[in-house]
């Protein structure tokens, strides 16, 4: 019987790279977006987090934006997330997709 090694969730990875981002001197953050739901009955609103398809994780480091869009291995951006990104890059950001912290690392020449 062969074991298989467990992939790590999609959370699991944003949480290793906001630290090795953090610990390297960017100011780095998870970014939520879609909407939730707050209060009850007369109350009930729905709150909108942020923009559709933006990037998982946010950085800035010496006054450069960075985006990091964070998928599983196999996992590819949607196609709103992809326009949200070319958006930013018009802007002047860099974002990338990413799967591992060691892919951060290729890509940041670290």
């Amino acid at each position: 019987m062969k074991l298989l090694k467990p992939q790590l969730l999609e959370k699991d990875i944003q949480r290793q790279v906001i630290e090795w981002l953090n610990y390297h001197n960017f100011y780095a953050f998870r970014f939520n977006s879609g909407m939730i739901s707050t209060g009850e009955g007369k109350t009930k609103r729905m709150v909108k987090l942020g923009e559709v398809g933006m990037p998982d994780v946010l950085a800035v480091k010496q006054g450069q934006f960075y985006g990091f869009e964070i998928k599983r291995p196999g996992k590819e951006p949607t196609f709103l997330q992809n326009l949200a990104h070319e958006k930013l890059r018009n802007y002047g950001a860099k974002v990338y997709t990413i799967h591992s912290v060691e892919e951060l690392m290729a890509i940041l020449g670290t």
